[in-house]
């Protein structure tokens, strides 16, 4: 009785974890650089039945019993539709790869979201205030008093009256097993040891 019971638990857990991930899907479907929750389902052991078991009729061909079903959860990296945006600083990526933000305390995350500004001292935050990750070449003391554009490739430029200057570049991060990123919410995760 108590394996009908777990098989039965499972199942409900299993739809159950289903409704949450299309739930966070529909929740987060205008969230910039949130990446869907897609769920499957496995059998749970699988125990053949023989005829010295139960009376099997003769149709029946390769009768098994399984325990249960289990949920597997994954996340979605494909990359999605682009959408026109009013920010300076406002980016996305074409292909793979992440950017990098840090929190006030120096730790790495992984976003695809690309909605960054300048904050008053001039650093280029997203909306939670985490820096992205820039490899500057030079930071001017006049950083902000010109226009300051990111090119396609990246590159953080300056326009001042004497001309314009490289002052850096965005770094893009790519994990080599997408899979070891660990979701952290608000579209972030946390890299493991294996990101270029």
């Amino acid at each position: 009785m108590n394996t009908i019971l777990n098989m039965g638990k499972t199942g409900l857990k299993a739809v159950q974890r289903k409704m949450d991930a299309l739930s966070d899907n529909m929740a987060n479907v205008y969230t910039n650089g949130y990446k869907r929750k897609d769920v499957s389902f496995q059998e749970l052991l699988t125990n053949r039945i023989h005829e010295n078991d139960v009376i099997l009729s003769d149709n029946v061909d390769n009768a098994s019993i399984n325990m249960g079903t289990k949920t597997v959860v994954s996340i979605n990296y494909q990359q999605g539709s682009f959408i026109e945006s009013p920010g300076q600083f406002h980016m996305a990526i074409e292909g793979d790869g992440f950017f990098g933000v840090y929190d006030e305390d120096g730790n790495l995350f992984l976003t695809r979201n690309g909605a960054f500004h300048l904050n008053p001292d001039g650093s280029v935050v997203d909306d939670d205030g985490y820096y992205l990750s820039i490899d500057y070449e030079i930071i001017p003391e006049n950083w902000g008093d010109g226009d300051i554009t990111i090119s396609k490739d990246g590159y953080i430029i300056q326009d001042l009256e004497e001309g314009s200057q490289v002052l850096g570049r965005v770094v893009l991060y790519r994990p080599a097993v997408l899979e070891s990123l660990i979701p952290m919410g608000e579209g972030r995760y946390l890299p493991n040891e294996n990101v270029d």
